[in-house]
């Protein structure tokens, strides 16, 4: 699945500078530790973006600290002899926290962007998103991208392809939503504040959820189809509940199926992360717990089991990503 899962901020604050890369996979040492993270932080988006080296660079953007909502982005690119986390000169446009993410080409050629989208910037909820971008001078910069066909916060974004992502769940403060939508994924012509991002209604979810996780994996049942996967989050209590979707190049299933694929307990204000090879999901963390769970097909069912690797603190809203084993 990838050597190692870097893992980042979250509640409670006492933890949230610890930053812990945990082995994955056979021969892989323990727990590292990485370089502490600057800031009290949770609730924040990230990403790995490809620099024009095609050095690995994690990115951190939003979120929250003890006193507000955040506009600040920090990296970390150990490939470039850099020992610490250090904060991107440029801030977002808008503070943002409970926003979603995904890591997209949007100016070809290598995974150099991170599209932040929807979230909440401490007063209210916003439809609006940015792109933080990797540039060929491997320096950042930050634009506007195309407004989402609604203003939410605590929903999920996941990637499809290279075109299209799914928005998926969330609230705008009073109601939990069990909306999805297929969104296309913005490209240097669209990224204008200005412009709506194309949109079309996907199934709703069987249940209605906020904080929860979400992510992409292989369908080994159909040649060149994916399941999208939804697990966990909050609807009046944490849930334990996943829901799947299969998709494929010639549409989409008009219904999530949920039956045989409960967690073993409820959890919400987990992150999700996608296995390297498709075949795999993650829920990092949530629930005030240092587990980590995996979702994986096995004799003709997919199933959930606890992994024998565990954070080394317990921690509700990390960020979490797949990084090379020398990472820290």
């Amino acid at each position: 699945m990838g050597d190692r899962l870097l893992v980042a901020t979250g509640k409670p604050y006492s933890a949230s500078k610890k930053t812990e890369a945990i082995g994955l996979t056979a021969g892989s040492s323990n727990n590292n530790i990485c370089p502490e993270f600057p800031v009290d932080l949770d609730e924040a988006t990230s990403g790995v973006l490809s620099d024009k080296n095609g050095n690995d660079v994690a990115v951190v953007c939003g979120g929250r600290d003890t006193a507000d909502a955040r506009d600040l982005c920090f990296y970390y690119a150990p490939g470039k002899g850099q020992k610490e986390w250090v904060q991107v000169a440029k801030k977002l446009a808008e503070k943002r926290l409970w926003a979603a993410g995904i890591v997209t080409d949007i100016d070809g050629g290598r995974m150099n962007s991170l599209w932040i989208a929807g979230g909440n910037n401490g007063r209210e909820r916003l439809s609006s998103t940015e792109l933080v971008t990797l540039t060929a001078t491997d320096s950042f910069e930050i634009r506007p991208g195309p407004d989402l066909p609604l203003a939410l916060h605590s929903h999920c974004l996941v990637k499809l392809n290279s075109t299209t992502a799914m928005l998926i769940g969330g609230s705008d403060g009073v109601t939990t939503f069990a909306n999805s939508y297929f969104l296309d994924i913005p490209s240097a012509a669209t990224t204008t504040a200005a412009t709506a991002v194309r949109s079309v209604r996907g199934p709703d979810l069987n249940t209605a959820r906020t904080n929860h996780a979400c992510g992409v994996v292989d369908n080994p049942t159909v040649d060149g189809g994916q399941m999208v996967v939804v697990a966990g989050g909050w609807y009046s209590g944490y849930l334990s509940s996943t829901e799947m979707l299969s998709v494929d190049g010639r549409g989409f299933d008009d219904r999530w199926v949920t039956e045989g694929l409960d967690l073993p307990v409820g959890i919400g204000d987990s992150a999700g992360v996608e296995s390297t090879d498709g075949k795999s999901f993650l829920l990092v963390g949530g629930g005030s717990s240092s587990a980590i769970y995996k979702l994986e097909f096995n004799n003709g069912e997919w199933q959930w089991k606890k992994m024998s690797q565990e954070m080394q603190v317990a921690r509700d809203d990390p960020v979490a990503m797949i990084v090379p084993d020398a990472f820290c």
